[in-house]
C-alpha cells in the first residue's frame, strides 16, 4: 500500500527537518511525502528542496502565490498519487512504526471506502502541553493528524472548500458520512507539537480564540447546504446541534450550551469550557486534565 503524506508548511524551519528524517525513517517505506510550501519567509522551502533533492519519495512544491493551509492541502491532494492518505503538519513528527499501523488498519477493513483513527502524543517546551495522551478514551482522535483515508474515501472528501481556514472538522465530519468503515485504535501515531504557532486557537487569548472557533465551525453549515449524501434524520439533528453548539459557544451562553439538544455531554462541556474568558482560563490551567477527554 502506497501511502501519500500531504503536508503544507509555512515558516517551520525550525521543525521541518525533524518532520522529514521521522517520515524517512518508518518501517513502512511505500510512501510519497508532498509538501507545498504556503509562501514561508524563512528557510523551510529550502530545506524541503534539499531533502527531495536526495529521496525520490519527498516531493518539494513552490507555488507562484500564497495559498492558504486549506488550499495548499488540496494542492497536495491533487498531486498525490497514493492508495491511501495521511495529513502531516510541518513542525509535528511521526513514530517509526505510524505507517505501518495505519496502513494494516486499512488493510484489514474488507471495504473501499474505510479510515481509521488512532491516539497522538503531545510535544511541548511548556511542561503543561508535554507528554499527553490524547485521546484518554483508547479509541481514535478524529483530527487529520491521527487518520488515514482510503484513496475512494478521500477522492469524496476532497477538495476541502477554499473558504475554511482548517480541515479538520470538514474532513471529520464528512468521513463520518460516507465512510463504510471507520476504525479507532489507542496506538500513538503522531507526536504533535504544542506552540504559540500551531493554527488552533488553544494558546491565543479568549477573543481571538472565541473568533477563530466559530470561524472553524463554518463545515456545519456547508455540510447541512449541500450534504454529500442525503442525510438521515439523525444526522441532521446531529449537525444542527454542533452547529447551534457553536453559536451558543460564541455568545457565551452557558445555560443555552448545557441544554443543546441532540449533542453529547462531552461536546457540550467542551463548548462550556470556551464560552466565557474565566472558563477558558480554568481550561488552559488545567490542560493536562481536560484534554482527549
Amino acid at each position: 500500500m502506497k501511502i501519500s503524506l500531504l503536508s503544507p508548511v509555512y515558516n517551520e524551519e525550525d521543525h521541518l527537518a525533524e518532520m522529514i528524517e521521522s517520515v524517512l525513517a518508518q518501517t513502512h517505506e511505500d510512501f510519497e511525502l508532498i509538501i507545498v510550501d504556503d509562501g514561508s519567509t524563512d528557510r523551510t522551502a529550502d530545506i524541503a528542496d534539499s531533502y527531495a533533492a536526495r529521496d525520490r519519495r519527498v516531493q518539494s512544491i513552490r507555488p507562484a502565490t500564497k495559498l492558504g493551509k486549506v488550499a495548499a492541502f488540496n494542492n497536495a491532494f491533487t498531486q498525490s498519487s497514493g492508495d491511501a492518505i495521511v495529513l502531516l503538519g510541518g513542525d509535528d513528527t511521526l513514530p517509526p512504526t505510524s505507517l505501518a499501523l495505519r496502513a494494516e488498519a486499512l488493510s484489514s477493513a474488507p471495504e473501499t471506502r474505510v479510515a481509521a483513527y488512532f491516539a497522538l502524543r503531545t510535544m511541548s517546551e511548556s511542561s503543561r502541553h508535554d507528554g499527553l495522551i490524547i485521546p484518554k478514551s483508547g479509541k481514535g482522535n478524529f483530527s487529520g493528524g491521527t487518520g488515514i483515508l482510503s484513496r475512494e474515501l478521500a477522492d469524496l472528501v476532497f477538495p476541502i472548500p477554499g473558504q475554511l481556514v482548517a480541515e479538520d472538522v470538514w474532513l471529520a465530519e464528512n468521513v463520518r458520512l460516507l465512510a463504510h468503515t471507520i476504525e479507532q485504535r489507542s496506538d500513538v501515531v503522531l507526536n504533535y507539537r504544542i506552540h504559540d504557532g500551531n493554527s488552533n486557537p488553544r494558546n491565543k487569548p479568549f477573543a481571538v480564540m472565541r473568533e477563530q472557533m466559530h470561524v472553524r465551525a463554518l463545515p456545519y453549515t456547508l455540510i447541512l447546504d449541500n450534504p454529500p449524501v442525503a442525510l438521515t434524520a439523525q444526522q441532521t439533528r446531529r449537525l444542527e446541534g454542533m452547529k447551534e453548539l457553536d453559536q451558543h459557544r460564541y455568545e457565551g451562553k452557558l445555560l443555552k450550551i448545557l441544554a443543546t439538544p441532540n449533542t453529547s455531554f462531552i461536546s457540550r462541556a467542551r463548548a462550556a469550557s470556551t464560552a466565557t474568558p474565566w472558563l477558558f482560563k480554568l481550561r488552559s490551567i488545567f490542560f493536562g486534565l481536560f484534554s482527549g477527554r
